[in-house]
């Protein structure tokens, strides 16, 4: 995944934390619980966020471990040494 993907990601992300925040703060303000629709907003932008924060760390690891696989293979290849 590029970075500009993994922003991407992460944009979106933000967007749902947003939307939680407001409906959070919606109910705060009026003093009272969630109701039925802000409980579903809530949850699914909960989901949502979980699961975008789950694909950006997949997104992350992989690229990391791209560029040690690529930094061993630039080491490697320095030396005429032969692979067993």
């Amino acid at each position: 995944m590029t970075p500009e993907e993994i922003q991407a990601l992460r944009d979106e992300a933000a967007r749902h934390l947003n939307t939680i925040d407001d409906v959070i703060r919606t109910a705060t303000e009026q003093n009272r619980q969630f109701t039925d629709d802000e409980r579903k907003l809530h949850d699914e932008a909960v989901a949502a966020y979980d699961g975008l924060m789950s694909d950006i760390g997949r997104a992350e690891t992989e690229g990391g471990d791209a560029a040690r696989v690529a930094a061993h293979e630039a080491r490697r290849s320095r030396y005429n040494v032969p692979n067993i």
